[in-house]
Order: C-alpha cells, then sequence, then structure tokens
C-alpha cells in the first residue's frame, strides 16, 4: 500500500506555485464559478459508475480559503476539499 507523503505534496505544490509566480503570474481570473464534481462517497468507487455530481461552487471556495489566512485558529483539514478545486482550476486556466 502506497501512502502520501505530506511534506513532498507541499513541495510539489510550493515549486509549482513558485514557478506561476516567477513568470509573473499572481493572479487568475475567475471568470467561471460553478463546477460539476463526484460525490465523495462514490469518488473513489471504481466498481460503479457515479450515480449523482454534485455541484461545487468557485467563488464560496475562494472566500472559504481566504477566511483561513484571516483566523488565527487552526485550519480544518477538511478545507483542503475547498483549496483543491481552485487549484485545479489555477492549472486549467495556466495550461490553456
Amino acid at each position: 500500500m502506497r501512502s502520501i507523503d505530506i511534506k513532498k505534496i507541499k513541495e510539489a505544490t510550493n515549486r509549482i506555485l513558485d514557478q506561476l509566480l516567477a513568470d509573473g503570474i499572481e493572479t487568475i481570473p475567475l471568470s467561471n464559478q460553478m463546477y460539476l464534481a463526484v460525490s465523495s462517497t462514490e469518488k473513489y468507487d471504481m466498481d460503479n459508475v457515479p450515480e449523482q455530481l454534485v455541484v461545487g461552487d468557485l467563488f464560496d471556495d475562494l472566500e472559504f480559503s481566504e477566511s483561513i489566512l484571516q483566523s488565527d485558529e487552526r485550519a480544518a483539514v477538511y478545507s483542503l476539499t475547498e483549496i483543491s478545486p481552485l487549484l485545479a482550476y489555477v492549472g486549467e486556466v495556466v495550461a490553456n
């Protein structure tokens, strides 16, 4: 069984974001708001075709992610579920 090394994932993510900044990309226009996703209960079930899509909101994800920086409280690990769609969006926009 493989495992995810959090330090390596952080280093890889930082390297990618540092490259964007070095290329002069400091902001990405958020021209799309809503996105489709598979529910977390069905996402990793390869034995069944997902029956239901869920709707996500990049504006909400961004607001929630920014709120983490405005609080001294410990960030909830589940916050990664709001940050990951934003990272995917950045990658898709920059790649095109």
